[in-house]
């Protein structure tokens, strides 16, 4: 099977962020499948946050491709153009994405395609997104479009999971 994860978190070079996303995409490689990475990655938020920016471009590590993508604005246009031109969604048996930011852009890059499962991840953060006014305004449309297209929504605690149900009238979610 071949894996799209897609998260703002997966790190690059020992970037600081939390290993076990690339654990998961490891035991997945491990298990026998291809995992190929799109990391999104806002400027802003980035500069905000005191992280490393990492270039455009594809790198390599464990023998998983990651596709480091910035963007000034999230989402506002054709994500497909900043990606690699061999970039075809259609390549991928399975779809998942962690956070917010992987939650938007998978919805932008798989919409409505039919045939390819997708599971999206809820943190915090996606609650932020749904309740905080400047978020929602902005972002909680995409983000509840991405839950509707799910074939499935993995919370990482039950109480994010009653939050989920209690914010966006979703079927049951997986803890």
């Amino acid at each position: 099977m071949r894996i799209l994860l897609i998260t703002d978190l997966y790190p690059i070079e020992n970037s600081g962020e939390p290993l076990v996303i690339k654990d998961f995409a490891k035991y997945w490689q491990q298990a026998g499948h291809i995992v190929d990475v799109i990391r999104p990655n806002f400027l802003l938020n980035t500069k905000i946050r005191h992280k490393k920016i990492f270039k455009d471009g594809i790198y390599y590590e464990d023998n998983i491709q990651i596709i480091n993508v910035n963007y000034l604005t999230p989402f506002l246009f054709d994500v497909t153009k900043k990606l690699p031109k061999d970039f075809a969604i259609g390549n991928y048996n399975l779809v998942i994405s962690h956070m917010p930011s992987g939650s938007m852009l998978a919805m932008k890059l798989i919409g409505k395609c039919a045939g390819i499962p997708y599971v999206a991840s809820v943190h915090n953060s996606d609650i932020t997104v749904l309740t905080k006014p400047l978020y929602k305004k902005f972002f909680a449309p995409t983000l509840k479009k991405a839950y509707k297209r799910a074939d499935a929504i993995a919370a990482r605690s039950s109480v994010l999971a009653d939050k989920i149900k209690e914010l966006y009238n979703t079927r049951e979610i997986e803890k």
